[in-house]
């Protein structure tokens, strides 16, 4: 399974939010802080309460739809796999999940 497009991700993140931003779409973590020519999808830690999605006083600072090509399927089996909340309500054509650290991200 992998997800479409390209993206280099870098970040100080927990590991339990790491593993997850990078496994789910089989990423595989790359160092390009000289490559200009690829995008770049960097994630930062920050000192704030950790989210609650949906609580607004709790709010989320990122939240990512990831698409699949060979579907949404695999993608929920492989995110429940690495630890992701179901997070209702959801949709017909979109599954809501929150990574082990409660940042939410679409299928």
């Amino acid at each position: 399974m992998s997800a479409s497009g390209e993206a280099a991700v870098t970040h100080l993140l927990p590991s339990d939010t790491r593993s997850a931003c990078t496994q789910l779409p089989s990423w595989v973590e790359l160092d390009l802080d000289d490559d200009d020519d690829l995008p770049n999808l960097a994630f930062q830690h920050a000192q704030v309460r950790p989210t609650r999605f949906p609580d607004p006083q709790y709010p989320a600072q990122l939240h990512i739809d990831y698409r699949f090509p060979d579907g949404a399927p695999a993608a929920i089996e492989r995110a429940e796999r690495l630890g992701a909340i179901h997070m209702p309500p959801n949709t017909s054509t979109s599954q809501c999940y929150a990574d082990p650290s409660g940042h939410p991200f679409c299928l």
